[in-house]
């Protein structure tokens, strides 16, 4: 699925537009930004801290915490936040 993805390190923020799926136990993220979809990192879902679902001027949001780094995804398009939310959830119980 395609979304818009902030990763906040510190004071450092970067917006992407991505590509992402679950494989394995890994969400993977893409960059889509061009032709060529180059694999941006691979997230072990039993890693992943702080998972949170809000809102986000008017729309969802799903956050979490991995390797220090904070990556939101928001909704960008039919469906995309409550398949985060179906893969996240239940690799989180």
């Amino acid at each position: 699925m395609n979304t818009i993805m902030t990763i906040q390190s510190g004071t450092e923020i970067q917006n992407f537009a991505v590509e992402i799926f679950f494989e394995k136990n890994f969400l993977r993220i893409l960059s889509s930004h061009s032709f060529r979809r180059e694999l941006m990192v691979d997230v072990p879902l039993r890693e992943l801290q702080h998972l949170y679902f809000d809102e986000f001027i008017g729309g969802k949001r799903v956050s979490f915490v991995y390797q220090n780094k904070h990556y939101f995804f928001y909704q960008n398009g039919t469906g995309v936040i409550e398949y985060l939310q179906q893969h996240l959830v239940s690799e989180a119980v």
